[in-house]
């Protein structure tokens, strides 16, 4: 196909979808190799829109930053999970190998941090009425801080193992009202437990192969790396509902974190590309965050990602 087949300006703040596109292309190339090859053109669509984003990369620089790297109080290194508190405004952020989860308010002022002399492998973070809780991957638990004084109230250390009630790798953690949801990637499930941190419910058995991330609105969203790559929707009982963005094809990246937007919208933290994508409650894919400006990447290491309440997008990354 000839290398311009859209006059990009048109399309200029629609933020059109894949079948937008998919309409364009066909309609003005007819080309017999679009046609049969639909998973090549799906990735060919991906360039072109990554082409058309390069007039909108001004506006997806990011507008704050805050946290700095190093080893003393309220500074980072290999940040991972992050996590936004509506009740309090604050920011979680893990910092994998200082072992420690730092707190930040939402103009990036550094407010406290705990876990240093605890934690070990932290990975993940949630809070919940005053308390929170973090997943650790190499001590295979769940350690619970009380907010204010961060003092640790309690911890579980799970048996490693991939039977009944055992752990073997534990990822992504969310709360919700009266129950914790607990990512075991080695065992491709999710566990329900309560506040007590007893288990009371274990679904995705069949269904999940590499589950990493998860959040809970009115529903439950899994992020599953292996094969699909994409996210699956559950009921809050654990009944399979269904799937969305099938990354594989449209483009070679990896996903490691996810969140979900009030509207069921949902970005994609990209491990691979140093970026984060952002797709519609269907699935579709809308616009990009980050990449290249010119040669330069604009945000490296991409790790955890949430939204606050008014839509803002707050990621990890460096």
């Amino acid at each position: 196909p000839p290398k311009k087949i859209i006059d990009y300006s048109l399309l200029e703040d629609r933020n059109p979808s894949y079948e937008v596109l998919w309409d364009i292309y066909t309609d003005v190339a007819d080309h017999e190799e679009v046609v049969e090859k639909p998973k090549k053109t799906l990735k060919m669509l991906w360039q072109a829109k990554k082409t058309f984003l390069k007039s909108l990369e001004g506006r997806k620089k990011p507008i704050l930053t805050f946290g700095k790297r190093g080893t003393r109080i309220g500074q980072l290194t290999q940040p991972r999970g992050i996590y936004f508190e509506e009740a309090t405004q604050n920011i979680y952020v893990v910092s994998r190998e200082l072992r420690k989860v730092c707190i930040f308010n939402l103009t990036g002022d550094f407010i406290a941090e705990f876990g240093q002399g605890v934690l070990d492998g932290p990975s993940c973070v949630t809070s919940h009425l005053g308390i929170c809780y973090v997943t650790d991957e190499k001590l295979n638990g769940i350690f619970k801080f009380r907010g204010n004084s961060w003092n640790l109230v309690d911890k579980i250390i799970f048996t490693r193992g991939n039977r009944e009630g055992m752990f073997r790798s534990l990822k992504g953690i969310t709360v919700d009202s009266n129950s914790l949801y607990l990512v075991d990637t080695g065992n491709n499930q999710v566990s329900i437990l309560g506040l007590n941190l007893v288990i009371k419910n274990v679904f995705g058995e069949g269904i999940l192969q590499q589950p990493q991330d998860i959040v809970v609105k009115h529903v439950v969203y899994v992020l599953d790396l292996e094969v699909s790559r994409c996210v699956h929707i559950f009921t809050k009982e654990g009944d399979h509902i269904r799937s969305l963005i099938n990354t594989t094809d449209i483009v070679s990246c990896i996903p490691n974190y996810f969140s979900v937007a009030n509207d069921g919208g949902i970005i994609l933290s990209i491990l691979n590309g140093n970026n984060f994508i952002v797709f519609s409650r269907e699935g579709d894919f809308v616009y990009e965050i980050g990449g290249k400006k010119g040669s330069k990447e604009i945000l490296t290491n991409t790790e955890g990602v949430c939204i606050t309440n008014d839509d803002r997008v707050v990621c990890a990354f460096g």
